[in-house]
């Protein structure tokens, strides 16, 4: 995932291994975008995304997941996620999500 995002010309300002330390960084950092996995070890990425957009008003959160699903789609629109993407789908559709997250048309 790293190669694809700087390969498509962003830039990446931290990585976390767990919810608790993305938490850490979104706070230190103030990047555009974090994308969490919903499964991390520690604080899963739907708690994590529940405290980085609680305390990082201007941060979009792009959740990364396995499976694509309902309950995956109701728990994100609840907590006010901006946007899912699918591990097994192209790297493309992840670079075009993001896309579709930092610049709106």
């Amino acid at each position: 995932m790293r190669s694809a995002l700087t390969g498509a010309g962003w830039q990446i300002c931290g990585e976390a291994l767990d919810g608790k330390e993305a938490i850490q960084q979104a706070a230190a950092l103030k990047p555009d975008l974090v994308i969490l996995d919903v499964s991390m070890p520690n604080m899963g990425g739907f708690e994590a995304a529940r405290e980085i957009l609680r305390t990082n008003a201007e941060t979009k959160v792009l959740i990364f997941t396995m499976h694509e699903s309902r309950q995956i789609r109701v728990e994100t629109e609840a907590i006010g996620v901006h946007g899912i993407a699918v591990k097994s789908a192209p790297l493309s559709s992840l670079l075009a999500t993001i896309e579709s997250i930092l610049r709106p048309s």
